[in-house]
């Protein structure tokens, strides 16, 4: 007898698929990591070979994400191929155990990130969303490509998390502009005074 199984999601380790070959009704939630600078297989769309176009990591984000459909990608801007191995793999085999208990839970969310950011499977925000603190505040909010805290001085160990409680951004920061490269959206923002060790919360919006 013949087993049968369903697959639920992929986990896409640096690679590719012919573009000619991905069909719409098909396409699955995906977690990928791939190195920007890889030259085996290119992030990218490759319209290099003659006879087809290999749609790489960045691009099958785009399809998918494009056709609502749960993919995260987490990106080595100085990275070849074969990204997060060896003493690192344990960051990718976290995560995708995340990603992977949010699709079976059907609360799965997109997301891109170019930092190792590291892995929560707790099911919503670990923030009060209905009671934030007015002493911080965040300009501009909403916000495009970078914003700035303008109401709490000194060094910050700042926590973003989306709306489903995945952290996509986790990383001690000073004054000063903050880039994230986000999708549109409602995030929670917790930051941690060092130096006080006092914690602020409030809501950020992505354009």
């Amino acid at each position: 007898m013949t087993n049968k199984y369903t697959i639920k999601g992929i986990f896409n380790n640096w690679g590719g698929v012919a573009k000619n070959e991905i069909d719409v009704d098909e396409m699955l939630p995906t977690i990928a990591f791939h190195g920007e600078q890889d030259p085996t297989v290119r992030i990218d769309l490759d319209t290099s070979f003659a006879n087809y176009s290999l749609r790489g990591s960045r691009s099958l984000h785009t399809e998918l994400t494009g056709k609502n459909i749960c993919s995260e990608l987490t990106v080595d801007k100085t990275g070849g191929h074969g990204i997060y191995r060896n003493a690192s793999s344990k960051f990718r085999a976290q995560r995708a155990s995340c990603f992977f208990k949010r699709v079976f839970c059907k609360t799965c969310a997109s997301f891109y990130t170019t930092d190792s950011v590291a892995s929560n499977c707790s099911a919503s925000p670990n923030l009060n969303v209905n009671n934030f603190d007015s002493k911080i505040k965040v300009f501009p909010n909403p916000f495009d490509k970078s914003f700035r805290i303008i109401s709490v001085e000194g060094l910050l160990d700042l926590t973003i998390c989306n709306s489903v409680g995945q952290i996509v951004y986790q990383k001690e920061a000073v004054d000063g502009e903050i880039e994230l490269d986000l999708n549109p959206g409602i995030y929670f923002l917790q930051a941690r005074h060092l130096e006080s060790n006092t914690s602020y919360s409030t809501k950020l919006i992505k354009n």
